[in-house]
């Protein structure tokens, strides 16, 4: 049985912290420069904690409670446009574990934890029930001036969120047979969160069945936010809604069409004027579909990547051959 021991990141986490990184995370020499992992220290409004085994770093999560205000235009899509800017929803920036110790239950451990801390599960498990301060969302969305929070009480909440270092008590930095010891450490407070979201790389597809498995839905596509060996690279916004939280079932849907059609668009080739074969474009698709009951599309996407497979084939043999010379008359 794996033995595990989590704790608060230190200063003294930050060399092996950048292997970490470094190995799960390939566009971290463009995103995490020396100043982030400083901030997993000094940042108050981070909260960054790892798991330990054998005196080695395996895991690590990073995240942040956030207004809506606060994220891209683009990633306000994880709540319906009647929650207003100064909703309270949960941000993972960085979740990872070493290769050799995947599959191995480190992850699930690191993201419940949040988790239970972001939508006030643990408080309700262990103070009794904290939505006597949450009030009710609303029950449709086309109403934009719904106000969920006051603007004072949201703000108070997110002021009292710190996780800094500096604030801790020392023996707040000792390790712990579960993560859930370390929410306990946490401010009181329950964050109020009404979503917690997350970015992860569109071709990362065991990340993607890891979220989806545990309730995040895909919600946004985003075309080439990260940039990797060079080459710009798609990534996916995922959504887990606590506390009520929504958001309209056509952004949803809209998310997922367009991860289905995804293996059928035809990209551009150096020629303006042309188009990749079918044989072109079925080369450069990974085909995957997001949630485990689309196996079904998955099994017409490869009926259809035969026939068209053995039209371009023949199609380019036809155009190869050349032309018989006309019979002689007789």
């Amino acid at each position: 049985m794996l033995d595990l021991l989590f704790r608060f990141v230190t200063k003294d986490d930050i060399s092996e912290l950048q292997s970490l990184y470094k190995e799960c995370f390939p566009v971290t020499l463009f995103s995490y420069p020396d100043s982030w992992f400083q901030d997993l220290i000094t940042n108050p409004a981070l909260m960054s904690y790892i798991a330990i085994s054998n005196d080695r770093i395996v895991g690590v999560l990073v995240a942040k409670i956030v207004s809506l205000e606060d994220c891209s235009p683009g990633d306000r899509k994880i709540l319906d446009t009647c929650f207003p800017l100064h909703s309270n929803v949960a941000y993972i920036l960085s979740l990872g574990v070493t290769e050799t110790y995947r599959s191995q239950g480190i992850a699930s451990h690191l993201l419940s934890a949040f988790i239970n801390y972001a939508s006030g599960a643990y408080y309700t498990q262990k103070h009794g029930n904290h939505k006597s301060v949450l009030p009710a969302p609303p029950s449709s969305y086309p109403y934009n001036t719904v106000s969920i929070t006051d603007s004072f009480y949201a703000a108070a909440v997110t002021s009292s969120i710190k996780f800094s270092p500096a604030d801790r008590p020392s023996h707040h930095n000792r390790t712990f047979r579960s993560p859930l010891d370390l929410v306990e450490l946490f401010p009181p407070y329950p964050p109020v969160c009404y979503a917690i979201y997350l970015h992860v790389l569109r071709t990362n597809h065991a990340a993607r069945q890891f979220y989806e498995h545990r309730g995040f839905r895909l919600v946004r596509i985003q075309r080439g936010c990260y940039t990797i060996a060079g080459m710009p690279a798609d990534g996916c916004t995922y959504v887990l809604h606590v506390n009520g939280g929504f958001t309209d079932e056509f952004t949803l849907e809209t998310a997922v069409a367009t991860t289905v059609a995804e293996p059928f668009r035809l990209y551009p080739s150096s020629n303006a004027s042309c188009m990749t074969t079918a044989s072109q474009t079925l080369s450069q698709i990974t085909f995957w579909f997001p949630y485990s009951f689309t196996w079904i599309f998955q099994m017409l996407v490869w009926l259809i990547q035969i026939v068209l497979c053995k039209l371009s084939t023949s199609l380019a043999h036809a155009e190869s051959s050349p032309p018989s010379s006309p019979t002689s008359p007789g």
